[in-house]
């Protein structure tokens, strides 16, 4: 079983199951992050901190939380505020800038008992032409390029 490749429904009830712990699949995640880093899709991970959050959510877990989300590990696009961590949205002009709080998304995730592995790289300043050059560069699908190149088909 190649955790990476599991979705959320399947991590929630094998976690729940005990089929593998926070702490594996974190380390899983990492190691995939790692591995596929040349397609620069992550802006920022900080790996101890989210190995040391997964030892958190494991014990939370061995404890019986409740928490829907408890050990799901996720990424978030750099466009979303996480207090005290840079929030660049891939632009050089908010290079410097580090919100006093967190995008809603973000504190439900968290109250929810997830964990945030690190910071996703999104277009710059997400938006379809740019302007400048993106921070720390552009991030590729190379299995869904042509899907993304394509222009929507519209439904009649």
């Amino acid at each position: 079983m190649n955790l990476h490749e599991l979705g959320t429904v399947e991590i929630v009830s094998g976690l729940r199951a005990r089929s593998f712990s926070v702490v594996e699949l974190v380390q899983a995640l990492l190691a995939r992050i790692s591995d596929l880093d040349h397609l620069q899709a992550w802006v920022h991970v900080d790996s101890e901190a989210v190995i040391a959050q997964a030892h958190q959510k494991q014990a939370e877990l061995d404890a019986g939380s409740s928490a829907p989300l408890i050990g799901v590990p996720t990424g978030v696009k750099d466009i979303f505020y996480t207090a005290g961590v840079a929030t660049t949205a891939c632009s050089k002009v908010y290079a410097d800038f580090v919100p006093k709080h967190d995008a809603t998304t973000v504190a439900r995730l968290q109250e929810a008992g997830g964990i945030m592995l690190g910071r996703q790289s999104p277009p710059s300043l997400p938006i379809a032409i740019r302007l400048q050059p993106a921070i720390p560069g552009t991030s590729t699908i190379p299995l869904a390029v042509r899907a993304v190149a394509r222009p929507p088909r519209l439904l009649r």
